[in-house]
């Protein structure tokens, strides 16, 4: 797979890997493409998004290293969480640059609170 190319675009936003050198982050995402991870402020970490957009998704590969084609499927299964995670996001019209602060992160989670409260 050619990690450079357009890992998602939805509603006419363009999501890419973002890169370290010559390795794609797992975790990283850019709006550009060929965007590198060093200081270009044009990417986000797909586990700090809002939990309401990861909620019920695995963002880790938990399969085992040992064995390649679980850990393949893993990693497969990963990335697709994290486009779902992604998916969410644009639906809602997150603004993946905003940089969120503790009293942002902490609404976030009294809003899961509140939220999971409600399902009981």
């Amino acid at each position: 797979m050619n990690k450079r190319k357009l890992v998602l675009g939805h509603r006419g936003v363009k999501i890419y890997h973002s890169w370290k050198g010559a390795q794609a982050l797992d975790f990283w995402y850019a709006l550009v493409p060929n965007h590198r991870a060093e200081g270009g402020g044009q990417d986000f970490d797909v586990r700090s998004l809002p939990e309401r957009y990861r909620r019920g998704l695995v963002l880790e590969n938990t399969s085992p290293v040992s064995d390649p084609g679980a850990y393949a499927k893993g990693r497969e299964a990963m990335l697709e969480a994290h486009r779902q995670a992604i998916r969410r996001a644009i639906e809602d019209g997150h603004d993946f640059l905003a940089r969120p602060g503790p009293l942002s992160r902490l609404l976030e989670r009294m809003r899961s609170l509140t939220a999971a409260r409600r399902s009981r």
